[in-house]
């Protein structure tokens, strides 16, 4: 509980400071992209952590209960209600208005983390329903499709096809953006996350030097086999050593 205070109380300060800021008037970007206006979810998904983490007893740790009927239906309600949430967010609020820094991100945060406490609740069955795949294959993904959705965006909006212009465009912008979204996330989380999560950064770059400078090589080097077998899923994941 002492370790999630200060969290608690940086993230409401820097909502605070993003509402703030926008009522006065600052630059939209200034407040979308300010570490000190920007940080809050990540500061409140800390302070849940701590507070949610299973105490150690003396004889180890106890296995928790499973949820009762009454346990799965407010963590069903709870991560219904969060996700009806976002989903209203996402129709209602305009990119860079006055109302998405005015209570908009504060809501969608406070939305996010009810879904997050209710789902990983040991038990419950609407945890094990978000599990399933193809959700857990974009869950573990999640982040590089967050990052590559951009780019790949204004790329291929600004290309200059033949469908520009026309009716057609969101949605072949859209679909082709999806499409490479996916690709390159998958590529990315394999060759890039994947061996930086269990190699490290340093022999993840020495795997990939070694394995540029021997293409072709019928002696691959040390860290080329154990990136290759990073990258291939050889090795338990994190999950399963946890």
């Amino acid at each position: 509980m002492t370790q999630a205070l200060p969290l608690l109380a940086l993230a409401i300060t820097s909502a605070t400071l993003m509402a703030t800021l926008s009522t006065e008037g600052v630059d939209p970007t200034r407040i979308y992209f300010g570490s000190d206006t920007h940080t809050f979810g990540l500061l409140l998904g800390a302070a849940i952590a701590c507070l949610l983490r299973p105490a150690a007893t003396k004889l180890g740790d106890i296995a928790p209960s499973r949820p009762g009927p009454l346990g799965q239906s407010i963590a069903a309600a709870v991560a219904l209600a969060g996700f009806a949430t976002l989903a209203w967010l996402s129709l209602t609020l305009v990119e860079g208005s006055p109302a998405s820094f005015q209570g908009g991100f504060q809501l969608a945060t406070i939305a996010s983390l009810a879904v997050i406490v209710a789902v990983t609740r040991p038990g419950v069955w609407v945890g094990r329903a978000l599990d399933a795949q193809p959700l857990r294959w974009i869950g573990e993904r999640s982040y590089g499709i967050y990052l590559w959705h951009w780019p790949l965006l204004l790329i291929i909006a600004g290309a200059g096809a033949p469908w520009s212009d026309t009716p057609a465009e969101i949605w072949v912008v859209g679909g082709f953006t999806l499409l490479a979204t996916f690709g390159i996330a998958a590529l990315s989380y394999r060759f890039v996350e994947q061996p930086v999560r269990r190699l490290g950064i340093r022999a993840s770059v020495r795997g990939f030097l070694g394995a540029f400078r021997r293409v072709g090589s019928s002696k691959p080097t040390r860290e080329g086999a154990s990136l290759a077998d990073a990258s291939s899923g050889c090795l338990p994941s994190p999950r399963h050593l946890s």
